[in-house]
């Protein structure tokens, strides 16, 4: 079981990891090395920032979007003799992928831009941008551009796959075995694809550490952290231990050494190892100012809350690694605004799970509120989380302080359009328990919540689903206990069946009652048809004045549904049962009955 978000996110892929800038799909082009230049100088001068829909692929493990910061540097005045070498090799390639190039263009930018003379100035969306030339490059910074390239084009093919997936499952709903084939084939090429991909970039990355290449740059430590990050997402182990291992012992000091030990982290919490994972990340936490520094502790709250093997959860520890995440998101200390605001998010919300066995259900406010609240108005996650709360406390059969949860939502806000889920939450935890008084009494209150939206201002869509929700659990109960009742003759499943029908009585319109009035009516006269063949006196004129009940719900079935498949019955029982109640005969006796008594006494229709 994993415990802890995926090494990547949707909202946060690879190469935005390594850049900290905007989602791959808006700026993936390839046109070699020369055109790669002039791409990177308008991404980073438009500042394309728009994000990619989240399509988490764990529902009980959210994504975390962090993303890995690329140093920025100047290129050199002057191009290598390989990168002139390299722009060549790929010229054949600029042909064929030219159409791909300008579509992606076309997408994001609403028109074609052509780069066929690099160190122009061209037009881009009102701005004029300045496109560097070849002579900008030298080739370490060549093939970092270009091994960067590889990894958003990786970045883009996932997200491709990604939607195939998503595809090939409402493919599967649809019933459409012939579209899930072809699905499923396309996403295996483009995977396929993508793996060649970060394979392509580990090779550049390999060279760019190599002997040949030692003394012609000054980035090898951040090749070696890149590599590492690269052979993680190949599980290539023994290749990534042994770069983590050089770029510890030969750059001892590097500004890269943070993000080397978290990509270690992610790959170790990627085989389930979390006690190992748990160290990489507390190494991350000895750099305060490193961008990773809040997403480092929030990695850790999850190892210690799910550490997996023989060792225990830390559920303290884990709570309080999840404030401490929030606390440094607050800080500053998570990236860019759009990180800290994904990392806040996460963080609060996968508190929740901690504070359900290392909090108490009665301080569950006051520290939602010190903590899942702001910077903005739009942040405010006080009540979701106490949502959620209520929701954990209930999926670990914590019936009792799920209920509280609920009932003090409920309290302080009595007229939100959440109130009827609410309540319908504290009904629910009523069914785990053998208390059918109190079972009763939150399906009764149900009920008068279904009546205020009913009554009120409230969304069609909240009250149709407050109304289904409020006649189901009354329904429920009344038809289980009528049943128990009618089977077992137990006198207080009577009452209590007789108490949910009313219920239903008084908060329905006329036309929605006819359904459980005719249950009713035949409970009824099951009951009274018993009480009447007892041996005792007072019993038995219960059972006669019982009988003038059933009359009248017979005689209201009728005016519900007067042309209804059980209108002729109801006119004979109504009938019956009023010449039963005008019997005086004291006598025990078998009363008439509209229905054969089958053999466990249930009124059955002829």
């Amino acid at each position: 079981m994993r415990c802890g978000p995926p090494l990547t996110s949707s909202a946060a892929t690879a190469s935005e990891r390594i850049r900290g800038r905007a989602p791959a799909s808006t700026r993936l082009i390839r046109v070699g090395a020369a055109s790669l230049a002039a791409l990177l100088a308008i991404a980073s001068s438009e500042a394309m920032s728009r994000e990619t829909p989240s399509s988490s692929s764990s529902p009980e493990i959210p994504r975390s979007g962090v993303r890995f910061p690329r140093p920025t540097r100047a290129a050199p005045a002057r191009v290598a003799p390989l990168a002139r070498t390299l722009a060549e090799a790929h010229a054949r390639q600029r042909a064929s992928e030219r159409s791909e190039f300008e579509a992606l263009v076309r997408q994001n930018f609403g028109r074609v831009i052509r780069f066929d003379s690099p160190g122009d100035e061209r037009r881009n969306d009102g701005r004029i941008v300045r496109l560097p030339s070849r002579a900008d490059m030298s080739e370490p910074d060549t093939i970092f551009r270009l091994a960067h390239h590889h990894l958003e084009v990786n970045d883009y093919l996932v997200q491709q796959v990604e939607s195939f997936d998503k595809a090939i499952d409402a493919a599967r709903e649809r019933g459409d075995a012939r579209e899930v084939g072809a699905l499923t084939r396309r996403a295996l090429e483009h995977r396929t694809a993508a793996k060649k991909r970060r394979e392509s970039a580990v090779s550049l990355y390999q060279y760019l550490i190599s002997e040949r290449a030692r003394g012609e740059h000054e980035r090898r430590d951040e090749a070696l952290y890149l590599l590492v990050y690269a052979l993680g997402t190949l599980g290539r182990e023994r290749e990534l231990r042994a770069a983590y291992r050089e770029l510890l012992d030969e750059h001892p000091s590097s500004r890269f050494l943070p993000e080397a030990h978290f990509a270690v982290g992610d790959y170790e919490l990627s085989k389930a190892r979390y006690q190992a994972a748990a160290k990489r990340y507390e190494q991350v936490l000895a750099f305060t100012g490193s961008p990773l520094y809040a997403a480092a502790f929030y990695k850790l709250a999850w190892c210690h809350l799910e550490p997996g093997g023989a060792a225990a959860p830390r559920y303290d520890r884990s709570l309080q690694s999840f404030i401490d995440a929030i606390e440094a998101v607050k800080d500053g200390r998570a990236g860019s605004p759009a990180q800290a605001r994904q990392l806040r998010h996460d963080a609060r919300r996968d508190l929740v799970r901690a504070y359900v066995h290392a909090g108490a259900p009665d301080e569950a406010r006051a520290v939602f509120a010190r903590y899942g609240d702001g910077p903005g108005d739009d942040e405010r996650m006080v009540d979701e989380l106490m949502e959620r709360l209520a929701a954990r406390y209930f999926s670990h059969g914590m019936y009792r302080e799920s209920t509280l949860i609920y009932r003090e939502l409920r309290t302080r806000h009595p007229a939100d359009e959440r109130s009827c889920a609410w309540q319908l939450g504290a009904f629910t935890n009523t069914l785990a328990t053998d208390d059918k008084p109190r079972q009763l009494a939150e399906a009764v209150k149900l009920g008068q919540v279904w009546v205020m939206f009913r009554d009120g201002d409230y969304r069609k869509s909240r009250k149709r689903d407050c109304r289904g929700a409020a006649f189901g659990a009354l329904r429920q109960l009344a038809a289980l206990w009528h049943a128990e009742a009618d089977s077992a003759r137990a006198v207080e499943s009577y009452d209590l069946a007789d108490q949910a029908y009313q219920s239903i009585f008084a908060m329905a319109h006329r036309r929605d009652q006819c359904e459980a009035r005719r249950d009713y009516a035949e409970m009824l006269w099951t009951r009274a048809a018993r009480e009447l063949e007892s041996d005792d006196r007072e019993t038995r004129a219960r059972g006669r004045q019982r009988f003038k009940t059933v009359h009248e719900q017979f005689v209201s079935l009728l005016e519900c549904d007067p042309d209804g498949a059980f209108a002729q019955d109801a006119a004979y029982a109504q009938m019956l049962a009023m010449k039963n109640y005008l019997d005086d005969d004291e006598a025990p006796r078998r009363p008439l009955l509209p229905c054969q008594i089958n053999a466990v006494g249930a009124c059955v229709e002829r």
